[in-house]
């Protein structure tokens, strides 16, 4: 059901703290469910491109911590699964910020400016804003698969705060 991308993981790269980081993330549009749901993805891009890190690892206990068990555990895989069509739909590698680095975590480069930029237009129904930020993030390739998993994520969060008062706790 859900294809695994074959591609190498070798292009994906870390971002100089200099180099293409682009605003800071408290200095953009984004609520704490997005950047909490960046630093999750940088945790896989991190897996992906250093699989000696086992970082997924932190991202589901990260994830737990944020959301509570149940939640964080939903959550976590539906970001991984993000993560993963998003790899499968380019063509070449996602500049990510290190998110172990002080210096340059608190940034987005523009590939995570478009990522977040598609996961805030669906949460807020505006699909055409979210298409382009997702065409401009694959790539121009089939957007799809990759936009369908942003839209389980969403179910999935606004399922958990109707259950609760707040996800975040």
């Amino acid at each position: 059901m859900y294809p695994r991308s074959s591609k190498s993981s070798t292009s994906d790269r870390l971002s100089p703290c200099d180099d293409t980081v682009t605003k800071r993330d408290g200095d953009t549009k984004f609520d704490p469910l997005e950047r909490h749901t960046m630093t999750l993805a940088r945790l896989f891009f991190l897996s992906f491109h250093r699989p000696e890190t086992q970082s997924w690892t932190q991202a589901f206990q990260l994830s737990d911590s944020l959301f509570g068990k149940y939640a964080g555990a939903v959550l976590a895989k539906a970001v991984m699964d993000m993560v993963d069509f998003l790899r499968a739909a380019r063509t070449s590698g996602f500049a990510y910020c290190d998110p172990f680095c002080s210096k340059c975590s608190p940034f987005l480069t523009n590939e995570e400016r478009y990522f977040l930029g598609v996961l805030h237009y669906v949460r807020r129904g505006k699909e055409r804003d979210a298409g382009t930020q997702a065409m401009l993030l694959c790539e121009g390739a089939d957007t799809g698969p990759f936009m369908a998993s942003v839209r389980v994520f969403v179910r999935h969060t606004e399922h958990f705060n109707q259950s609760r008062e707040n996800l975040l706790h």
